[in-house]
Order: structure tokens, then sequence, then C-alpha cells
């Protein structure tokens, strides 16, 4: 996990986490390798339920059940992406 760019760190019971934008896409097994963990979900909404998925996308929403303590999440960048930013919109405190 040391050499991860992007490490999310996870509690016991179900976390809700978002795969970044610049991560290497990859399948379950091995993204959750270092992870304790008893299931992943997603929502599909075609179908309009949970799912399991196979592969981990950026971008994407996934609950992970993890069942220890103290579990990190890391993600490797794939440098073949590249990112566009679009303008921002300046936010001003209201009156």
């Amino acid at each position: 996990m040391e050499f991860a760019d992007f490490v999310i760190p996870l509690v016991k019971g179900w976390n809700l986490v978002s795969i970044p934008s610049f991560a290497d896409p990859g399948d379950v097994t091995n993204a959750l390798q270092l992870v304790s963990n008893n299931g992943v979900q997603t929502f599909d909404p075609a179908t309009m339920m949970f799912a399991t998925p196979t592969d981990l996308q950026p971008l994407f929403g996934y609950w992970i059940n993890v069942t220890a303590e103290n579990q990190k999440l890391g993600f490797i960048a794939d440098t073949n992406v590249i990112m566009h930013r679009r303008p921002g919109i300046c936010m001003k405190a209201g009156t």
C-alpha cells in the first residue's frame, strides 16, 4: 500500500467509495486483495437493483463490506489518462 497514488481509508462495516478518475481500472479481486471484506455491491440503474461487479471502474460508486478495522484501498494512477478540466463556477458567500 505504500506505493499507491491514492489511498482510501476504510472502516469496519459498509463503506461507500468512488474510484478516482485517474485510477487504472481493475478487477475486484486484484483491487481488494489487501482488504478484508465479504462483499462489494454497486447500483445498476438499468435494473434498479444492487449487483456484484466484476471490475471496478473510475467515477463509479461501490459499497464494500469491510470485516476488519484499519483497512485501506489503494489505487495506482493510469498514466494514459488525460484529464480535461471544465471551467468552474465561482462561489460567493450569500447575504
